[in-house]
């Protein structure tokens, strides 16, 4: 299933940015728990400048999957970027990706 994003979409350039997201129905294999892996990846006009490799969610007890990313903006340029999550069910096979975008913000100046 698709994740859910509610978010700001500006952030200053010396702020960190969090993205947490849930997965929802991932298959199961007879008698275990879900294996779903999730990366993500920054890019800016469509340029790969960042990248996580996908890890293993782990799962809680119940089977309920849940990651939080947290990227520091500070050193990356105003302008536009875009979030991109994958999602894969190691189960199922299943693959999906999200690209968010957002914009870093300049620095406020002080008025004179």
């Amino acid at each position: 299933a698709a994740p859910l994003v509610l978010a700001r979409r500006e952030f200053p350039r010396t702020a960190l940015l969090y993205c947490r997201f849930d997965v929802y129905g991932a298959a199961k294999a007879a008698g275990a728990l879900p294996r779903v892996r999730a990366g993500h990846a920054l890019r800016q006009r469509g340029l790969v400048i960042g990248r996580a490799t996908p890890t293993l969610i782990e799962p809680t007890s119940l089977g309920a999957l849940a990651r939080m990313v947290q990227i520091p903006l500070r050193g990356f340029a105003p302008g536009d970027y875009e979030l991109v999550l994958n999602v894969t069910d190691e189960v199922s096979g299943a693959t999906q990706e999200l690209v968010e975008p957002f914009t870093i913000t300049p620095p406020l100046t002080a008025a004179r």
